[in-house]
């Protein structure tokens, strides 16, 4: 599984080249045939990038859609999340008083971030409602 997802489109464009350069045969000597490969491969190739494409999806979900960079969160101490799958690690790495800066009784940064970029309502209120890092955390990692 993972050498598909690290199928890029350089390699894909190499194999396209390379399935086209087998199949061609001389064209002065069987010219509708040359053509009817060449549309084979073509045709091969376009299930292959729809394929690619169909289980490259499969393995991302909503969290891993990256918003727009005047839609990041930035913290405190300079990390930036562009997506809920991004939060996640930093909830993970980021130490109490960074946690503390942008989570109060008043405030939640975290939780707006969701709600205002994703208008996710009730990931927001489960995170808002979260009473530590731990647990904001095991409510983000707890959606589908």
């Amino acid at each position: 599984m993972e050498q598909i997802r690290d199928f890029n489109n350089e390699d894909l464009n190499n194999s396209q080249k390379a399935v086209i350069d087998m199949m061609i045969v001389d064209p002065e000597s069987e010219p509708e045939l040359n053509e009817k490969m060449i549309k084979r491969a073509h045709d091969a190739i376009k299930m292959t990038e729809t394929f690619l494409t169909q289980l490259a999806s499969r393995n991302k979900t909503w969290m891993d859609l990256e918003v727009g960079p005047d839609q990041y969160l930035k913290l405190r101490n300079g990390m930036i999340a562009k997506s809920i799958r991004d939060l996640i690690t930093i909830l993970h790495f980021i130490d109490h008083e960074t946690y503390g800066f942008h989570v109060t009784e008043k405030k939640n940064d975290f939780a707006d971030w969701i709600f205002v970029t994703y208008k996710n309502r009730e990931l927001a209120i489960k995170v808002r409602k979260s009473e530590s890092r731990d647990d904001a955390i095991s409510q983000l990692e707890s959606i589908k």
